[in-house]
């Protein structure tokens, strides 16, 4: 009887905190955030993981640095200051047809649609590679699980898209991605390779490979250490999937986008 008096509050709470069945979509949003280890437990026993809302908001962020980078571009275009001995129509008559013609459906939609497909393929890789290297290691959880947890550890997308829209509105330029601003010009030019790796790295990818740590670790019943193993072939996975992109592009000679826009795996789609 004791026993019971003792441990029946507690055991109350934890399910309060971990049942699937006490988290709505606003509690898996918020908790992802402030509590991801609790959340995460949860979210595995949910039927539904609502894994559609990260890719919303996240397409909402996308749609609006989009917008913000598509309006800063079409007013330092408009602003242009031809070069002395140069008419503004011999200027204008100079120009590239597509920058001076191009369309919302060019500068909007098209970057919109390929970010939102990159975001889905980039799902789907975290989700297989997470699934992969927890199975590997003893992990128990079914894909479906894994995956829509890998999906929730991908929302600190949404805030670098938010305070990228910000810089770039404030500045009216062009934003220097992840590490890449300690490289001078020559030395990205000179060292492309790393000046790729370095563009996928910034807090926000830090912040989701911790994410995924947690979400791999209360989601497959792993333990801490392997959860981190777990992490890091993601990452080495993501770094050959980079590295494997570099060549094809460089082979296709820039067709696919050129070399040094890369899709990052480890951070989402490129802002």
């Amino acid at each position: 009887m004791i026993v019971q008096e003792s441990t029946g509050p507690a055991e109350v709470v934890s399910l309060e905190e971990t049942n699937g069945g006490q988290l709505t979509v606003l509690n898996i949003l918020i908790g992802v955030i402030i509590r991801p280890r609790a959340t995460f437990k949860g979210l595995r026993e949910m039927n539904k993981g609502y894994w559609w809302l990260a890719l919303l908001i996240t397409t909402a962020a996308l749609i609006l640095y989009t917008v913000v980078s598509a309006s800063v571009t079409s007013r330092a275009m408009q602003n242009f200051t031809p070069p002395a001995g140069v008419t503004t129509s011999d200027a204008a008559a100079n120009m590239p047809q597509a920058a001076t013609q191009s369309s919302s459906f060019v500068t909007i939609a098209v970057p919109v649609a390929l970010g939102i497909v990159t975001l889905l393929l980039g799902y789907a890789f975290r989700g297989l590679v997470a699934f992969g290297a927890s199975l590997i290691m003893g992990g128990h959880s079914t894909f479906k699980q894994t995956f829509r947890m890998a999906v929730w550890t991908t929302i600190p997308a949404f805030f670098r898209y938010v305070v990228q829209s910000i810089a770039v509105a404030t500045t009216q330029g062009r934003i220097v991605s992840g590490l890449t601003g300690v490289m001078s010009t020559i030395e990205s030019r000179s060292l492309p390779v790393l000046n790729l790796l370095l563009g996928q790295v910034d807090v926000y990818t830090v912040w989701s490979m911790v994410l995924l740590g947690i979400g791999v670790a209360a989601t497959t019943r792993l333990g801490k250490g392997k959860s981190i193993i777990a992490v890091l072939i993601y990452v080495v996975v993501s770094i050959m999937g980079l590295l494997i992109y570099y060549a094809v592009s460089n082979a296709l000679g820039g067709l696919l986008g050129g070399a040094q826009q890369g899709p990052g795996m480890m951070r989402g789609p490129r802002g």
